[in-house]
């Protein structure tokens, strides 16, 4: 490093003993090392020459960058009754502080303190902020913070001014309104407590009860201002799983009242989906939501392996669309919570671009927020769909975000299905009571297990997705 790196600096201090001189000269010496220019008496007054004079030409040198001031008893003494040397320095360097001209150049390291704990320093520097190097210890912690102030280089920067926050300008944002209760319940479940699967019942009705604030008074209202309010509950559905993800993963929710709260949450969501005065209002938006947050939820029970959450979701029968009058028969499926791409086709779909699922497009975007990963949404999508089409019955379900899913990768729950024990489980899920269903429903679409579902020249291969013969083979 050159010299001109290595700022100089005047040190400051009472011949008050040997041990202490020895102590500013070990001080003196570390600093050297960091590449400090440090000027001292000891070293840079020679025999013959007027120490007053010196020390008066070095305060006032404009070359010295710092003045370190070394105080003990006898320093602050002889400086506030103006005594030897360092009351010399007091008269010199006491206007300069007061002045406020150069506070930034002065810095007073504390070396002894009274036996009530108090620092001795000198009259002219109370109430400034010191460098405490009391004790040896301190003085090694401490050397960093003198070494920063004499390279201006302090721990603690001023961060540059960022640009102003959207929300002062933007039109503000309506909310659920849900975060108290969301943080209410977390904070419960995390630490075990006994009433979490309540407050966890009372965030989900006030969930539904709040979509309220998101409804659209005009039955007739445009495919843009349904997608907009869908788009408007993003942060909305992605509290929903993190909530969720909480009670599963916390055993202060008991795996019944886990699934029955569920089950109740989404018949009541359907209700608000399909309400009696249809005429009133559009609710295309909270059907696209009720689809999102049933595929969400489907997904984190197989993701943690809560295999019996998701087959009570999936086996339960749903009545809010029916009590409602809105829909016809005794009770609905999971298939009620389906969505196609009717409001989002004419936005999403570029011209020329008719294979494209606009909705499937839309859902697999959203599962950006990271909260319940990507590859597990589009896993779930695909096992509800496999889960009717095994049922061979009146329930459809097309899984509108199949073709963002490797097309000739096996699901990761049918790569573990290989294991007899995990089938045993996920069969269940299914709705089977063995494989048989699924040898069917592979060879009964061709030889290389394709089914009616394409997308252009991408076909799903129900083969490659289940790996059927590879399933149940391992204990």
């Amino acid at each position: 490093m050159s010299s001109g790196d290595s700022p100089k600096v005047f040190v400051s201090y009472a011949w008050s003993s040997p041990d202490h001189e020895q102590w500013v000269l070990n001080l003196c010496q570390r600093l050297v090392e960091a590449s400090v220019d440090i000027i001292l008496d000891k070293w840079d007054l020679r025999e013959g020459q007027n120490s007053y004079q010196f020390m008066e030409r070095i305060v006032n040198d404009s070359e010295i960058r710092k003045v370190i001031i070394i105080s003990d008893r006898t320093y602050a003494e002889k400086s506030n009754d103006r005594r030897g040397g360092a009351g010399t320095e007091a008269q010199i360097i006491s206007p300069k502080l007061y002045s406020g001209k150069d506070e930034g150049r002065f810095a007073l390291v504390v070396r002894e303190r009274s036996e009530s704990g108090e620092p001795f320093v000198p009259t002219y520097y109370h109430g400034r902020i010191f460098i405490d190097m009391s004790t040896d210890e301190l003085a090694d912690s401490n050397l960093e913070q003198l070494l920063r102030w004499i390279f201006d280089k302090p721990l603690h920067q001023r961060p540059p001014l960022g640009a102003r926050p959207s929300f002062l300008t933007d039109e503000p944002e309506i909310g659920l309104g849900t975060e108290f209760t969301a943080s209410q319940f977390r904070r419960a479940a995390r630490g075990g407590s006994a009433n979490s699967a309540n407050l966890f019942r009372e965030y989900l009705e006030c969930f539904c009860r709040n979509l309220d604030r998101f409804a659209i008074l005009d039955p007739r209202a445009t495919n843009s201002l349904v997608v907009k309010q869908f788009e408007a509950l993003r942060q909305a559905k992605d509290e929903f799983v993190r909530v969720v993800l909480d009670a599963v993963d916390h055993e202060s929710v008991s795996r019944q009242k886990l699934s029955m709260h569920l089950v109740r949450f989404f018949d009541d969501l359907l209700a608000r989906c399909y309400p009696a005065k249809r005429d009133r209002e559009s609710t295309d938006h909270f059907r696209l939501l009720a689809h999102e947050l049933f595929v969400s939820v489907v997904g984190i029970a197989i993701w943690r392996e809560e295999f019996e959450l998701a087959k009570s979701l999936l086996a339960a029968p749903y009545f809010g669309a029916i009590k409602n009058g809105y829909r016809g028969g005794q009770r609905d499926s999971y298939a009620v919570f389906w969505q196609g791409d009717d409001r989002l086709k004419e936005l999403r779909t570029p011209e020329g671009s008719e294979y494209l699922t606009p909705f499937g497009q839309t859902l697999q975007e959203r599962t950006s927020s990271g909260v319940l990963p990507r590859d597990q949404f589009l896993q779930a999508d695909l096992l509800i769909h496999l889960r009717a089409e095994l049922a061979n019955g009146d329930d459809r379900w097309y899984p509108l975000t199949w073709i963002y899913v490797s097309h000739h990768r096996a699901l990761e729950v049918f790569v573990r299905a290989q294991s007899e024990q995990f089938f045993g489980q996920l069969k269940e899920v299914l709705g089977i009571e063995s494989l048989d269903p699924i040898r069917e429903l592979v060879t009964s679409n061709g030889p290389m297990g394709y089914r009616r579902i394409r997308l252009g020249s991408n076909v799903l291969s129900y083969a490659a997705l289940m790996l059927p013969d590879a399933i149940a083979t391992r204990r």
